[in-house]
């Protein structure tokens, strides 16, 4: 994807990573390794969303690894948020195998080092890191509208910021064309509401209904530029194009 995202008062510009896979986990939300045959595992579709981009002084790396029930991309199951740029290493967690969701985090800010909290996660609430996941299945009748309580990124920028689900609302505009990198593409249009944010997202109509694009007033997008199924852990797939600082 061609993508932009705000850092300090800044829009940066770079290549952003959408990588969606199936895995099975095990009970313990970790990878499953073989034999897999007679083994209580859980299927799951990953999303890793990898993040790289230069600022005036230093580079920021993040990843947010989103990880839902591949029969219900709607059912969270855990969610994990890195960044790391000079000045240290943030961490996030939230995990939801229980029904009750429990975010865990570690950072280098003073006051927001070290802990946990319960976030409030209930039924029908979403998390906004795994939207690329969810919109796939929003209905393509224009004028649908549907509301649920979205948790915010955990990659936002204010990274002291506590989390919390807000209520958020889903509209199906309708469809358009959209020209990528991978061409001119049509999409349903989806636009989200929720406490001092919108959201416009494309959709492809064809199966898998891969995001096409994405535009959030906050600064953020994303414009699809290519696409390529592979074994990206086995074999060469993608290197982004070198940003100069």
């Amino acid at each position: 994807y061609e993508a932009r995202r705000p850092q300090y008062d800044k829009i940066e510009a770079y290549q952003a990573l959408l990588i969606v896979v199936k895995e099975d986990f095990t009970r313990e939300a970790v990878k499953a390794e073989p034999p897999y045959a007679g083994r209580d595992l859980l299927p799951v579709l990953k999303l890793n969303a990898a993040h790289g981009y230069w600022t005036d002084n230093y580079p920021y790396h993040l990843l947010v690894s989103v990880f839902v029930r591949r029969d219900d991309p709607a059912e969270l199951v855990k969610i994990s948020a890195g960044r790391q740029e000079w000045c240290g290493n943030t961490f996030r967690l939230l995990d939801k195998r229980t029904g009750r969701a429990r975010l865990h985090w570690h950072s280098y800010f003073d006051g927001y080092s070290d802990g946990e909290a319960d976030v409030g996660m209930g039924k029908g609430d979403l998390a906004e890191d795994q939207l690329p996941l969810v919109l796939r299945g929003v209905s393509a009748s224009p004028g649908a509208r549907t509301e649920h309580r979205v948790l915010p990124s955990l990659l936002s920028p204010d990274f002291q910021q506590r989390v919390a689900p807000v209520p958020a609302r889903f509209t199906t505009v309708g469809f358009e064309r959209v020209t990528t990198g991978a061409g001119d593409l049509e999409a349903r249009r989806i636009e989200l509401a929720w406490a001092g944010m919108r959201q416009t997202w494309g959709m492809e109509t064809k199966s898998p209904h891969v995001v096409v694009r994405m535009e959030a007033s906050d600064g953020r997008a994303l414009v699809l530029r290519e696409r390529v199924r592979k074994a990206y852990w086995d074999q060469p797939t993608f290197r982004p194009a070198e940003q100069v600082p």
